[in-house]
Parts: C-alpha cells; structure tokens; sequence
C-alpha cells in the first residue's frame, strides 16, 4: 500500500484507530540483565482525542504501594498494568494501531508480549500485523 493509500486508510477508520506509545527501563538500567521493564503504556483513540494509560505507578497508587516500596514489588505491579493493558487489547481487537518503529523485539509489541509472558506465564492476545502501522515508515 503506497504512503498516500495507508495515510487515506487510517483517516477513513480513525473511529478504530488508536495511536499507541510506551515506555520502558533502558537496557544500562538495574534490570539484572533482562528484558526492561515497561514502566508505562499510552493509546490515544484518535477520534474521540481519549487516552487510555497503563503505568506501574497508577497501578502502585490502585494497590497502596507507597512509593519507596515500589521496587520491591515491580514484577507485581508491571503483571497487574499489562494484564490491564491486555484486557484493553482483548476488547479492541477490531482496531488499527498507529506507532513509530514499534517492530522488533528491542522495542515494540513484541517487547511488551514477552514481558507480559514473562511475569504471567499466559500467552497475550495478539495484535495481527495487519493492524499495526509504522508512522516512521509511512
């Protein structure tokens, strides 16, 4: 699909189209050398200008883990978020996910799945190829 094609695309379903960003540890971070954390994730429904966060402090205030405490309840806090954030994606599977160079394990969907197998030991829902879509690319 060329550039013009996707872009029309997106603007004819932007009533399904949510753009999404997250954020994660860095890789020099005391991660005890695995994958980083995610620490938040964002998706904005494009056409109601609605955000929808996931954060492990959002969901620290919700358990009543005081801020000191936090890092010794990370892998807690960081499952509860993405069982949240995959909830979300289990009632959107219709949408289109617009992103920038969210497509590698280093950085993207896949980083988010593993890390949600990694501290649930459950296999998330998949968001198909098909629906994502690289703004960098396009």
């Amino acid at each position: 699909m060329s550039s013009v094609s996707e872009l029309k695309f997106l603007k004819d379903n932007e009533s399904s189209l949510y753009v999404i960003h997250y954020s994660c540890q860095g890789l020099n971070d005391d991660n005890e050398g695995y994958s980083p954390r995610i620490t938040s994730i964002a998706a904005l429904h494009i056409a109601s200008s609605t955000m929808h966060s996931f954060s492990i402090h959002l969901v620290a205030e919700i358990q009543k883990i005081g801020r000191e405490e936090i890092h010794n309840h990370y892998d807690q806090i960081e499952a509860i978020m993405l069982e949240d954030f995959y909830e979300f994606i289990r009632n959107h599977q219709d949408c289109y996910w617009l992103h920038w160079n969210m497509s590698n394990i280093n950085y993207g969907f896949e980083t988010i799945e593993h890390r949600y197998r990694v501290l649930t030991s459950k296999q998330p829902p998949k968001v198909e190829d098909s629906k994502k879509h690289n703004l960098s690319s396009i």
